[in-house]
């Protein structure tokens, strides 16, 4: 049976699974803080983190798409 051809290139792959990985960091961060106290003491790094993460998930789907 000859192999078939990969429909999608590397870089498209790897886009797609990067993108993939950032919303579900997004979401995991997301229901992390939701379930912390206000004033819990690393709740303003993981705001941070959630808002990095979602800038790179940004970029990653308009460089993507684009």
């Amino acid at each position: 049976m000859p192999q078939s051809e990969s429909r999608y290139d590397f870089l498209s792959v790897v886009l797609h699974w990067l993108a993939a990985s950032a919303i579900f960091a997004q979401l995991a961060t997301a229901w992390f803080m939701h379930g912390t106290q206000p004033d819990a003491p690393n709740r303003e790094l993981y705001f941070s983190l959630h808002l990095i993460i979602g800038t790179i998930s940004f970029l990653l789907i308009v460089f993507w798409t684009g």
